[in-house]
């Protein structure tokens, strides 16, 4: 879901807010620079919500199967969910 070449890209755009900040360029370059790098940091904030969202009725389907059970030596937790769901499950998630 978080990718190291997503981190690489915001350090990346980072980087280079930091390095207009430190050059004296006409402000309307600077503007343009801005609005394009806005751009792509909220198109990267989309992709991450959109991933979130594929990946939230996969996790309510795994916590929909957990039961706890009480006895006499305490509590335990219990998935009723098939162990090859389970595994495909981890797959789309680990993806």
């Amino acid at each position: 879901m978080y990718h190291n070449s997503d981190v690489n890209f915001k350090a990346e755009v980072i980087t280079e807010v930091k390095k207009d900040l430190e050059v004296n360029s006409p402000a309307e370059q600077d503007l343009e620079k801005y609005k394009i790098e806005l751009a792509q940091v909220k198109k990267s904030r989309d992709l991450y919500f959109n991933e979130l969202n594929n990946l939230r009725p996969l996790v309510n389907e795994l916590l929909n199967s957990l039961t706890t059970k009480s006895g006499l030596m305490g509590s335990k937790v219990e998935a009723t969910i098939a162990p090859e769901r389970l595994n495909e499950l981890k797959q789309l998630i680990n993806k």
